[in-house]
């Protein structure tokens, strides 16, 4: 929805900052405010900045409060997915589930009082350049909180001289285009909104895609579910996890002996940022072949079912997409419950009807459940917010043609001052930590 900003219209509050979303971007924003402007940005005073989150009271975490799906776990180890200024010494596994990393992100908003500056179940449908006053009208709107619907006419105006949007991209679904997915009878749960109450137990599953998430709930799911069915477009290049606990004494070392911890964080960040390296084809960088290899050992010593062994042998060349960690998903499809349709060597989803999933062979796969891990809308850069610069520009338009989706350093806009996309075009990457990039 386009921003309408009538120009008679007063704001009705004044903020220095207005920072959008209440993630790990909205987080480390708000609390870097207050670390380095602390006579500016201070608890008490009502115009400093305002955090506006559309989730409801409390919903600090960004993606790890929308994820809770059976299984949901970082692939990024924990101490380098973790803040520089509010580090943690006793993660309790070296890639930790999701519900210990969103207890880590609300304590650091606890830390910095940040539920104090925060708007929840509000939602930012807009912001217009006022050059007179040099900053930002922004439209705000209020979100039920039940069901995560706007509520219509609840819009109101106020102005900001710096607006930082902390929007993610791994937060909002996306839905596959397939012909009768509203038709299907029993539930329907995409990871990034599953239902806590939803009971697999004895039932059939039907799960779409086989991505970062789906490799989590999957093996999950399958422990209880009768039968689950697998539905393969791409097969993804898979390699060994290797988690594994932290001891008693490791997490007394992290906490006690100086620098061990940021030793033992610095050498994560190395050793994942020579994983840049692997990325690059050429005849004089032998990386990638050893990518293969360690790709080739992790299925052979976890696949011994030959018909399996084709199906999850992917046909394209490495990094053209995310490679995937897990310890559980090659053992997952070999049990005698799980099914996995490959839409190259079998068939490929043709609709869905009441019942299940109909192949373009016309075969019927029935289904109790329909699992999505069909992913989210990350190419829609700051969607579905209308940003309108200076000389009345248009951010999404300007996005949508010419040269794209483009950002200096990921962060400014031309046309757009006091615009600071913390998760801007060209920022994500695939093998290290975004958050101490």
């Amino acid at each position: 929805m386009t921003a309408v900003i009538d120009s008679k219209q007063q704001p009705k509050r004044s903020y220095k900052v207005l920072i959008i979303g209440a993630g790990i971007s909205g987080i480390v924003a708000g609390a870097q405010l207050q670390r380095h402007f602390p006579h500016v940005f201070r608890r008490g005073a009502a115009d400093s900045f305002v955090i506006v989150e559309r989730g409801p009271q409390g919903s600090f975490g960004g993606t790890w409060h929308w994820n809770q799906y059976p299984g949901a776990a970082c692939d990024v180890p924990s101490h380098l997915y973790s803040i520089s200024f509010f580090p943690k010494a006793d993660w309790s596994e070296k890639w930790s589930p999701q519900s210990e990393i969103l207890a880590y992100l609300r304590a650091c908003a606890a830390h910095f009082h940040l539920g104090e500056f925060t708007r929840f179940t509000t939602e930012v449908v807009g912001a217009h350049w006022d050059a007179v006053h040099n900053g930002y009208l922004v439209t705000l709107r209020a979100v039920d909180a039940a069901t995560g619907v706007a509520v219509a006419g609840s819009e109101e105006l106020v102005f900001a001289n710096v607006v930082i949007s902390g929007v993610g991209m791994l937060n909002t679904p996306s839905l596959p285009d397939i012909d009768g997915l509203d038709s299907f009878k029993g539930p329907v749960v995409h990871s990034a909104r599953w239902d806590k109450d939803l009971d697999v137990k004895g039932k059939k599953v039907a799960v779409i895609g086989t991505g970062a998430s789906a490799i989590q709930f999957v093996p999950e799911i399958a422990k209880a579910a009768s039968h689950v069915t697998v539905f393969q477009r791409t097969r993804p290049y898979v390699i060994a996890r290797g988690n594994y606990k932290y001891s008693a004494i490791a997490k007394f070392i992290f906490r006690f002996v100086p620098f061990a911890r940021q030793l033992y964080r610095l050498g994560m960040l190395i050793s994942y940022d020579m994983g840049f390296v692997y990325f690059l084809r050429s005849k004089l960088n032998p990386l990638p072949m050893v990518v293969y290899l360690m790709v080739w050992l992790h299925r052979r010593g976890q696949v011994h079912n030959a018909e399996l062994w084709r199906r999850l042998t992917p046909n394209y060349p490495f990094g053209c997409k995310r490679m995937l960690i897990t310890d559980d998903w090659y053992p997952t499809l070999a049990r005698p419950n799980v099914t996995l349709v490959d839409a190259q060597l079998d068939s490929g989803i043709a609709r869905v009807e009441p019942r299940g999933v109909v192949t373009r062979d016309g075969r019927l796969h029935e289904a109790d459940v329909l699992a999505l891990g069909t992913g989210f809308k990350t190419t829609a850069m700051l969607w579905p917010l209308e940003f309108v610069g200076e000389g009345g520009r248009s951010l999404r338009k300007e996005w949508a043609t010419g040269n794209g989706t483009r950002a200096y350093k990921g962060v400014f806009v031309e046309g757009f001052p006091n615009l600071f996309v913390l998760y801007g075009p060209n920022t994500n990457l695939g093998h290290s930590s975004i958050i101490f990039m």
